[in-house]
């Protein structure tokens, strides 16, 4: 285990999606570099982060919040490629249910106990928040994070 416990705050959230607003503004057509990720490949073909698993968690979560507001309908970017996550924490089986039920659509409500990761749910609950008050900015949004 490389990782700690997922730690991402309303600072670091709020930052991320800040960026990704001015990528989108000052670059529109460039392809957004999201950063650098480490990791191993093993024997069976999956890989395992070293370094960046923070920011990847995120982008999880952010692209999970994306796919629960495409199901609610405020958001029009079509979120239904994304079905199974790719992202799975062996050693920690709270975090792993945890993304199960978000990817589900479990509501929010219910995963606030001590069965789940209540940081995972917190952060998905910011990006959540950080999204939604992008408004009409939301869809232009969704569309530089999935497709560029």
């Amino acid at each position: 285990m490389y990782q700690r416990n997922y730690a991402w705050g309303e600072g670091e959230i709020n930052q991320l999606i800040q960026d990704v607003l001015d990528y989108q503004h000052s670059k529109p057509d460039q392809t957004y570099y999201i950063g650098t990720l480490v990791v191993f490949e093993r024997n069976d073909g999956s890989f395992e982060v070293i370094d960046g698993q923070q920011r990847f968690t995120t982008l999880t979560l952010l692209t999970f919040a994306l796919k629960r507001l495409y199901a609610a309908g405020k958001v029009t970017v079509d979120m239904g490629w994304y079905t199974t996550p790719n992202l799975n924490f062996e050693s920690r089986q709270k975090s792993s249910d945890t993304f199960a039920c978000l990817i589900q659509g479990v509501a929010l409500e219910h995963l606030k106990t001590d069965d789940y990761n209540l940081d995972v749910v917190n952060g998905f609950s910011l990006l959540e928040k950080g999204l939604l008050a992008l408004g009409i900015s939301l869809k232009d949004f969704a569309n530089t994070f999935t497709k560029r």
